[in-house]
């Protein structure tokens, strides 16, 4: 089979973006686009308008709780980077949001000097180091997924129904077979 010059394969994979069952809805980004928009005001109205202080009942099992899904996405992670899943770069990408959360929100409600030095050096020292790796694991994954999606889309895989789907086998003619040797 004679291999696709680089602007067949591309034309071949707008092609099959604009034709073949999508994995991702065609108005998932119109949605996420629009709820950015509706976001800007209403951060802004927050800014203005919520005290500079306020005392939050449950506070330790907010806390407790938000650690809890550091540790299990730092968990998953590093289980998905064991068994090579695909899932790898979801579960590192939500464990480095995570650290950063964790890190803007630690020094932010630090109550003191001491408070606000301590979660600064665990933000520097711990949260954001393990944040970059995470967020690195995930990019890395994510660059090599998208190698393999050429591979795969330039060997005439395509996706029907959100699945992935072979090629159709080429019939071969009489007289196209060559002889073993």
């Amino acid at each position: 089979m004679k291999r696709p010059t680089l602007s067949e394969f591309l034309r071949r994979c707008r092609i099959q973006d604009q034709t073949r069952g999508r994995v991702i809805p065609r108005w998932a980004p119109w949605l996420l686009i629009g709820c950015t928009l509706a976001l800007v005001p209403w951060t802004v109205l927050l800014f203005f308008t919520l005290p500079e202080e306020h005392v939050a009942q449950h506070w330790d099992l907010a806390w407790a709780g938000f650690d809890v899904g550091i540790t299990l996405a730092l968990a998953l992670t590093a289980a998905s980077v064991l068994r090579r899943s695909v899932w790898t770069s979801v579960t590192a990408s939500m464990a480095g949001t995570l650290l950063l959360v964790d890190a803007w929100f630690d020094i932010l409600t630090a109550h003191g000097a001491r408070e606000r030095w301590i979660a600064v050096g665990m933000a520097v020292f711990c949260e954001l180091p393990l944040a970059a790796i995470c967020l690195s694991i995930a990019r890395n994954v994510e660059r090599v997924l998208e190698q393999a999606r050429r591979y795969v889309l330039a060997a005439g895989y395509t996706v029907e129904g959100r699945s992935l789907v072979p090629p159709r086998p080429v019939p071969i003619e009489e007289g196209d077979a060559t002889p073993a040797q």
